[in-house]
């Protein structure tokens, strides 16, 4: 058995260079492969207001769910406003893109499957 509590999970650096001052965007892997996980990693990521995630695709689903902040998720066929409590499945293949926005950083929980923490690392603009 596997816990922690979040805050001393380290936080690691998604931000380009060069990035707007003050501005942040980072990932913790809250459960991962080297915590035991046979099958799902689990990942909180914090996007300060404006900044993006890239406008991509990888081969695997991932589910999120928005903890705090507001933003917009940008799918193949459009926008969809977020909020906290906000579930979204995104499936393998699809492309998409998140957005922190109003004002406000947002912060969501990603799981993916096991293996993927190397090509995951989706850094924000």
């Amino acid at each position: 058995m596997y816990v922690a509590h979040v805050s001393e999970v380290p936080e690691s650096n998604v931000t380009p260079d060069p990035l707007p001052p003050g501005k942040r965007a980072t990932v913790r892997w809250v459960i991962a492969e080297e915590h035991g996980a046979p099958n799902f990693e689990m990942r909180v990521f914090h996007l300060d207001e404006g900044l993006t995630s890239e406008w991509h695709r990888h081969p695997w689903e991932h589910e999120e769910y928005v903890l705090t902040g507001h933003g917009t998720l940008r799918g193949e066929t459009g926008e969809t406003e977020l909020e906290p409590g906000t579930v979204v499945l995104i499936a393998g293949g699809e492309m998409h893109q998140l957005r922190a926005s109003r004002g406000e950083a947002l912060e969501f929980i990603c799981v993916v499957p096991r293996g993927t923490k190397e090509k995951a690392a989706s850094p924000a603009r």
